[in-house]
């Protein structure tokens, strides 16, 4: 038995209409509340037993466009750097600040959650939990006069194709029930991004694998949210079936047709 990835996102989001001004203006990150400094990924994927793999890229790998590059703020398997992340929040004066953290009500989420909002503590912020229903998630936390300030997110693709994950950045979703677009965030060039790379037919993906990167590398560096890792599935198998033919597929999963017997 090994495990494989499937293309499915798990991260933090956050507010933009909360997060202060000033803080938008730190130079080395855009965001104090998700910090990347901050996160422990390792340990995240220690609290999911190990069922998904520490990344930063909102496309998974295995989805044309996933970046190759290095994380812009630390490895994926670095441990977090507390330090800088509290003199980043003592430089935006937001300590003290009070935060909810939206989660599902659901396991691993939950432990997410709990995780996070021990670590906002940590870095000055007076923060709690508010669970929704797992149904509800979207529904609840995506009203827009709902405005969630942060919180856990999973993102499972509807179709193999690196723009089914850019509804959580896209601002024309904003407002509409069950918004993905959570932070609510209005960026200018991944508009234009989306726009142009939205008529690029399916079977022609490779040939805008390169500008998927280039977007997915800007967003990261902006921190708009914080993934933390791509979900990860087993592929367990009898030793009767001849194993490194079988396929798991980005979509479907098991792809029954590739199987056989040795």
């Amino acid at each position: 038995m090994n495990s494989v990835p499937s293309p499915a996102r798990r991260n933090v989001n956050v507010s933009r209409s909360w997060v202060p001004a000033k803080v938008m203006r730190l130079p080395t990150t855009s965001n104090v509340p998700l910090s990347p400094p901050a996160l422990n990924r390792p340990a995240l994927v220690r609290l999911g037993a190990d069922s998904f793999a520490p990344d930063c890229y909102l496309i998974p790998d295995g989805i044309a466009g996933h970046p190759s590059a290095s994380c812009p703020y630390g490895d994926a398997d670095d441990s977090g750097d507390l330090r800088t992340a509290r003199q980043l929040v003592k430089a935006s004066g937001t300590a003290g600040a009070q935060i909810t953290v939206w989660t599902e009500n659901s396991a691993p989420q939950r432990t997410f959650a709990r995780y996070y909002t021990k670590l906002l503590r940590r870095l000055g912020y007076r923060a709690r939990e508010a669970a929704v229903a797992s149904q509800q998630d979207f529904g609840k936390t995506g009203k827009t006069q709902t405005y969630p300030q942060t919180g856990f997110a999973s993102w499972f693709n509807d179709f193999p194709n690196p723009i089914d994950f850019y509804e959580v950045l896209d601002e024309h979703s904003i407002g509409a029930p069950g918004s993905a677009n959570m932070g609510r965030v209005r960026d200018e060039f991944i508009q234009q991004q989306l726009q142009k790379l939205a008529l690029t037919p399916a079977q022609e993906l490779g040939t805008t694998a390169t500008d998927w990167q280039d977007l997915d590398e800007y967003a990261a560096k902006k921190a708009y949210l914080a993934v933390f890792g791509y979900q990860q599935v087993p592929k367990l198998m009898s030793p009767r079936i001849a194993f490194g033919s079988a396929v798991v597929h980005p979509l479907f999963l098991s792809d029954w047709s590739t199987w056989a017997l040795h």
